[in-house]
């Protein structure tokens, strides 16, 4: 299960990235790219200085509120103005940087007798995957809807997967 949601956060990211542009053209968001720098910002703020206290809580949990968080981040992109690219930008960060530096400890911490090589070469398929079919997948969701409706369903679609995570995963 901690694939499927590295896959649908993947998705979404690679949805994110390759239609935030388009989007912010059509809603004449001017300095649109200043999102990925308060992203980046957020995100290497995190892991520099909450990462080394991540060992001292429960993996699951860390990735279950950065889910949520992650969720909460492309609902306020998906309002498609200027504010909410900066303020998404902080919240998606951060929450991302929690889920992305949880969720390979949190597959190694459940191997027993498997090489770690194999779920770091899985968990690379799963990513790699997530950006080969993510824009194509939600960008027939942007094609049929909107930009807006777009970012709700993968907002949702995390939100899925995390409660998918919730409940068919143990901490160990």
């Amino acid at each position: 299960m901690p694939l499927l949601l590295i896959f649908f956060i993947i998705t979404c990211d690679a949805g994110l990235i390759v239609f935030l542009p388009i989007a912010a053209g059509e809603h004449n968001i001017t300095n649109f790219t200043l999102y990925f720098t308060v992203f980046a910002l957020s995100t290497i703020s995190i892991r520099i200085f909450l990462g080394k206290k991540f060992d001292i809580h429960p993996r699951k949990n860390l990735i279950i509120i950065s889910v949520f968080t992650i969720a909460a981040g492309i609902l306020i992109l998906s309002r498609l103005t200027f504010p909410a690219l900066i303020i998404a930008g902080i919240i998606y960060g951060a929450g991302y940087a929690v889920a992305d530096s949880n969720l390979l400890p949190y597959i190694f911490d459940r191997l027993t007798g498997s090489p770690k090589e194999a779920a770091v070469t899985t968990y690379s398929i799963a990513f790699d995957s997530a950006y080969l079919v993510g824009p194509v997948f939600l960008g027939s969701i942007a094609g049929k809807t909107s930009y807006s409706t777009l970012f709700v369903f993968a907002a949702g679609l995390i939100i899925a997967a995390g409660i998918l995570f919730i409940f068919t995963t143990r901490e160990v």
